[in-house]
């Protein structure tokens, strides 16, 4: 009977110990889990407007590289105010899929000043000085129609 009340007791010890999980326990792990869980969705809401972001600036710089290349191609237009190298006056339109979230414009048209030792670019908005000296900086401006992002280029165009 030794032997079996000593093993009863071992029973009864082991029944009564720390081998289970407490309530408080089970509330720390899933706070924490909680906690992480809020990070993750977070860090994954984060990438998706930067991705979105990026991929706008990508589309609107390439739209406005390729405005560009079509008023560099364009005749150069003596004392040319904004409308001589809109998109419709030197045939660029935005790509049909890109059309509706996308505008493009030409925002001002300096002329080159020879004066002192460098000269400048004056003028703007078809505010021709006394003489074009035949090189013209065109500003031109891709924005996307949600707002969230503008692209800016200038093109120098010099009469050939």
């Amino acid at each position: 009977m030794t032997d079996l009340g000593r093993w009863a007791r071992q029973c009864r010890a082991r029944l009564r110990g720390d081998a289970g999980v407490t309530l408080v326990e089970l509330l720390v792990t899933v706070v924490i889990l909680g906690v992480v869980f809020v990070a993750i969705l977070g860090g994954m809401a984060t990438g998706m407007v930067v991705s979105d972001l990026h991929r706008k600036q990508a589309t609107a710089e390439t739209i406005i590289r390729s405005y560009a290349e079509a008023v560099k191609a364009a005749s150069y237009t003596v004392c040319a105010g904004t409308a001589a190298y809109a998109a419709s006056a030197v045939g660029y339109s935005v790509p049909a899929g890109l059309r509706p979230t996308y505008a493009v414009s030409v925002t001002a048209v300096r002329y080159w000043q020879p004066g002192g030792s460098t000269g400048s670019f004056t003028g703007s908005l078809g505010s021709c000085p006394g003489a074009d000296n035949n090189l013209q900086a065109v500003t031109l401006r891709a924005v996307s129609t949600d707002g969230r992002d503008a692209e800016t280029m200038q093109v120098v165009k010099r009469k050939p």
